[in-house]
């Protein structure tokens, strides 16, 4: 009887080999600081996958090559001992560059710590090793019966070919590298999902409309008058209706502008998911909301497409607001009540149905005012947002001819008009900060890109936002964004490297909203930024802008 079938196996060699390698290329700095347990986390499940492959590929070569000597146990202690030193060398250099990263990201309360990052990820690595020899044993079992007809097949004189032979004995090893693969990735794409649920949650529980009271202005949706019911706003809504700039603050902004004429109480119309049944009746609603309020007479109306749950980043309504003394009407609907990495999933479709019907029953009653004293129409969308934003035109050239203006903040790979205008960008200027042609009205901030004059698209794609940066061609492709011209801030331990940077960036994701504005996928005074880019209010300058960012800050 074989030793595999008599007891436990012994470790893969060329597994543990490998697994060292990629547990030291997870230490490797990314987009953002990792603490010791999503480190932990990182490493062990590299490890895991590391060991998968080394594994496979030495089964594969022993089964060409049976003649091939194993290693000895000389070889397994100056490997072992190899590997220590490596390994306790790339804790030493991680623990400079995660120091590095926390400075450069102003994360400095992110705890990295060597001892548990081990734990963490030896646990981890050992977990998917035992899963992994679970799922081999039951591909083994499978490969095992569809040998059964070959053995019969030879028994009777009918003998396969050499090729036959090796691809059936190596069926099982392929079968249990597929399983280790999708294993490591399941373990992956869960922790991902527990992780920003969690967040979800404690960010709904501080922000529960507890304290919020249906608004007592004809100018709100869910106020008086309103076809909106306030019930069906759920909490995003609630806070939006109630959050818009008091005219006293627009008067005192506008007195600092020195800004002479009165300021006006600004329009919030919101549309939640259980105010109508379907994107096109809640589009109507929108509409209907907008008759009822006067907003015709604005100078303009601002449709904002919401993050998963409904959610709209007060920086981006309230800067429409002062930059026009509150002469706004702003608009927004609800298309989900989940999380954007969730909504991203299981509901892409709807946030581009959801933009589509409300932008273009907008621009639709627009034009039944008269041309004089039309309203502008502009639009703002950030993460799903600018997906959905994107993905109800398609094109930039149907963007433009629908919209003022657009603000697209932190939008992800999917996103086809971003997609777009930079594949068109100038060959020698780098992704991260694109150079257009002075013809094209797109600028690419907050890094101050080339582009026209007159911007009427603004985007808005921090340097470390991995919602942004990360795409599934991580896995095999090394991104523009870690080629030639490197960014100044980037680290230079940074560097690609297969598999590893995907799930690195994937990791990234888990803590993308911590990090403070400017970094990671928060945007808040780049947003003030990019509106007075895309808006050019008459009369600007710099010292309005500082203002502003203090005001809405």
């Amino acid at each position: 009887m074989r030793e595999s079938e008599s007891g436990p196996r012994p470790l893969s060699f060329a597994g543990s080999v490998v697994a060292v390698l990629t547990g030291c290329a997870s230490l490797t700095p990314s987009l953002l600081p990792r603490d010791w347990l999503l480190q932990g986390i990182l490493s062990g499940l590299l490890l895991g996958i590391g060991y998968g492959a080394g594994a496979a590929i030495g089964a594969l070569v022993r089964r060409g090559r049976p003649s091939l000597p194993r290693p000895g146990a000389r070889t397994w202690w100056v490997t072992a001992a190899s590997a220590v030193v490596v390994l306790s060398l790339s804790l030493w250099l991680a623990g400079g560059w995660q120091r590095e990263l926390r400075q450069l990201t102003g994360m400095t309360d992110v705890d990295w710590r060597p001892v548990p990052v081990v734990l963490v990820a030896g646990g981890l690595g050992g977990l998917l090793l035992l899963v992994a020899r679970l799922l081999r044993l039951l591909a083994r079992e499978l490969a095992g019966t569809l040998r059964r007809p070959a053995r019969i097949v030879a028994r009777t004189g009918l003998l396969l070919p050499p090729r036959g032979r090796f691809a059936v004995r190596t069926a099982p090893v392929l079968a249990g590298l597929l399983a280790t693969l999708l294993a490591a990735d399941g373990s992956g794409v869960a922790a991902v999902g527990a992780v920003e649920l969690r967040e979800h949650r404690a960010a709904w529980a501080s922000s529960a409309p507890v304290e919020l009271t249906r608004p007592n202005s004809w100018l709100r949706s869910g106020g008086p008058g309103s076809q909106v019911a306030w019930e069906t706003l759920a909490g995003p809504g609630q806070e939006f209706v109630t959050g818009a700039v008091t005219t006293a603050d627009l008067a005192g902004f506008a007195a600092f502008r020195g800004v002479d004429g009165p300021v006006r109480k600004p329009i919030r119309i919101y549309v939640g998911r259980d105010s109508a049944p379907d994107p096109a009746a809640r589009a109507q609603l929108v509409v209907d909301e907008l008759v009822r309020t006067g907003a015709s007479d604005r100078q303009v109306v601002a449709v904002v497409v919401t993050t998963g749950t409904g959610w709209v980043n007060p920086v981006a309504a309230e800067t429409v607001e002062y930059l026009y003394g509150g002469d706004t009407a702003v608009v927004a609907v609800q298309y989900s009540e989940l999380p954007s990495w969730l909504s991203f999933l299981t509901e892409r479709r709807a946030v581009a149905e959801s933009a589509a019907a409300t932008i273009t029953a907008v621009r639709r009653w627009l034009d039944q005012q008269p041309a004089a004293s039309r309203p502008q129409l502009v639009v703002y969308g950030e993460s799903l947002g600018a997906y959905g934003t994107e993905s109800a035109f398609g094109e930039l050239t149907n963007l433009l001819d629908t919209v003022d203006a657009a603000l697209l903040a932190g939008g992800p790979h999917t996103s086809p008009i971003r997609a777009q205008v930079v594949a068109e960008r100038e060959p020698a200027s780098p992704v991260w900060r694109p150079d257009l042609a002075a013809d094209v009205p797109v600028r690419f901030l907050p890094d101050g890109a080339a582009g026209a004059t007159g911007a009427r698209v603004g985007y808005l794609q921090n340097l470390t936002d991995p919602v942004v940066w990360w795409r599934p061609s991580l896995l095999y492709q090394r991104p523009e964004w870690l080629s030639q011209p490197r960014h100044p801030d980037r680290p230079a331990a940074a560097h690609w490297l297969p598999v590893v940077t995907f799930w690195q960036v994937t990791v990234d994701l888990l803590r993308s909203t911590e990090p403070p504005d400017g970094y990671g996928h928060s945007y808040r005074a780049s947003v003030v930024d990019g509106w007075v880019t895309v808006l050019d209010p008459p009369g600007w300058g710099d010292a309005d802008t500082e203002r502003l960012r203090a005001q809405v800050g």
